[in-house]
């Protein structure tokens, strides 16, 4: 019965090369792991649940952070803080859609109605 409980680890464990670190946290392996220069965090970024309000609260911060620049400036700043989100463009995308800032500043412009004839009486 062990062996096939080893054959059944979830694909994103190993797309990803989940791993738990020291503090419990689980973490993705990376390409960039041997680069010296480049910060820990960014090389084996924490995993974050997709549907966590954790995820949505990381989104937030990020966009406000990033100014409202949109979709690939927030999920930039969230792959450099450390963070990796499965389908975390889909996730993003959702996220700002809600945000009103960027509503308002992308909405277009009001239209007036076609002006209609005068009736004469």
């Amino acid at each position: 019965m062990e062996a096939s409980t080893k054959n059944n680890v979830p694909k994103l464990v190993n797309n990803l090369n989940l791993y738990i670190d020291q503090s419990g946290l689980v973490r993705c392996k990376g390409r960039l792991g041997k680069i010296v220069n480049i910060d820990q965090n960014v090389a084996d970024p924490i995993l974050l649940p997709r549907d966590s309000f954790l995820t949505v609260l990381y989104i937030r911060h990020f966009h406000h952070q990033r100014m409202h620049l949109g979709l690939n400036s927030t999920l930039d700043a969230l792959r450099l803080g450390g963070f990796w989100i499965p389908k975390g463009r889909v996730a993003v995308r959702s996220e700002l859609r809600r945000c009103m800032i960027c509503t308002k500043m992308n909405g277009l412009p009001f239209r007036y109605p076609k002006v209609t004839d005068y009736l004469a009486d």
